[in-house]
């Protein structure tokens, strides 16, 4: 497949002014480059819906192949990811974030309040996870085991059936 390509924006108006650290873009920073074997991007935003917009489209169009967002998922004024990123996903896999919720949403009822979504955009899969440390942890172990063969049928990889 080559070599992986990956960015990682993360929303936080506050993280962004150093108020605090991006502990959750950080963490998905360092599985990613594991992960892929490269250093990727990393982009700090403030909540803004034309910062993100545009980075997103700069991101997708450099053919990217993994796009990960972490805050903006649930449902305050602040909270404009999926409003952005939705209307550029040409496919999507609402099973994988379905699941997390579920799965997160017994042991913690808050979990069913995000409303991440996963999908292609073009040729760049994009997941758009919430903004604390311990989510984005829950959101990796559950993601990271599917990642090789996402990415392989992104490729027109056939690998069914196949250990």
């Amino acid at each position: 497949m080559g070599e992986i390509s990956f960015a990682v924006l993360s929303l936080s108006t506050r993280a962004s002014q150093g108020v605090y650290e991006d502990k959750s873009g950080n963490y998905l920073r360092e599985k990613l480059q594991s992960f892929c074997g490269s250093s990727g991007d990393y982009f700090l935003l403030a909540d803004d819906e034309i910062k993100l917009a545009s980075t997103l489209e700069e991101i997708i169009e450099q053919k990217t192949d993994l796009i990960f967002t972490t805050g903006g998922t649930g449902i305050g004024t602040q909270d404009i990811t999926i409003e952005v990123v939705q209307p550029m996903i040409d496919k999507f896999v609402p099973g994988v974030m379905e699941f997390i919720r579920t799965k997160y949403g017994y042991e913690n009822r808050n979990a069913l309040l995000s409303r991440g979504v996963c999908g292609l955009a073009k040729r760049s899969l994009i997941f758009t996870l919430p903004g604390s440390i311990k989510a984005v942890k829950e959101y990796w172990q559950e993601i990271e085991p599917l990642l090789a063969h996402m990415l392989q049928m992104k490729a027109d990889i056939d690998s069914h059936g196949r250990v």
